[in-house]
């Protein structure tokens, strides 16, 4: 028999096709609550392949390029799990401002500049003049103190956010275009 080889479609195909109702053994949600209750991400899901995607401008320039990583498929379930249980809390106890456009279901940027539009015409109707200041924050992101921002979640997300973050291995290794 040949060497087997598990491609990414595999893997895909056999967690679409898992039964939700079937009793399950004693992997997933069973390892995935034995992370939150250890406060450990294993290190095998902390590896992570980094493909460079291209911006717009000349490719021969390397900052013309933002990375993405691609995690293990463990990982992302786990990750997806907890973001869903994150965004429900937030939800449940509307510790989101109406204000928030990103990373939200259902809120786009055309909401965002329809709230917009209307604050300006609102406010040079009523007062006849309008001011807005606009930033660009280059690597925002990146200039953040992570300290300091994961030091003001929940005690219980902060440690489970600095074990996943923690020793996180990134290979120098370009992945071919897909």
């Amino acid at each position: 028999m040949p060497s087997i080889k598990v491609l990414r479609n595999n893997v895909f195909r056999a967690l679409a096709g898992l039964n939700p109702w079937k009793a399950y053994g004693p992997d997933g949600a069973k390892l995935f609550q034995l992370c939150l209750l250890t406060f450990t991400f294993p290190s095998c899901w902390k590896f992570a392949y980094i493909q460079p995607v291209p911006k717009k401008g000349d490719h021969s320039n390397p900052s013309n390029y933002h990375p993405i990583a691609l995690i293990s498929c463990m990982s992302k379930i786990f990750q997806s799990i907890l973001n869903r249980k994150i965004f429900k809390h937030l939800s449940l106890h509307n510790l989101l401002s109406d204000c928030q456009y990103g990373f939200r279901q259902g809120h786009s940027i055309g909401d965002l500049l329809a709230f917009l539009t209307e604050s300006w015409s609102s406010s040079f109707r009523d007062f006849g003049e309008t001011f807005a200041a606009a930033l660009d924050i280059q690597k925002a992101f990146d200039r953040v103190w992570h300290k300091a921002l994961i030091s003001k979640l929940p005690s219980y997300f902060s440690i489970l956010l600095s074990a996943t973050l923690s020793q996180v291995s990134f290979p120098t290794i370009l992945l071919q275009q897909w």
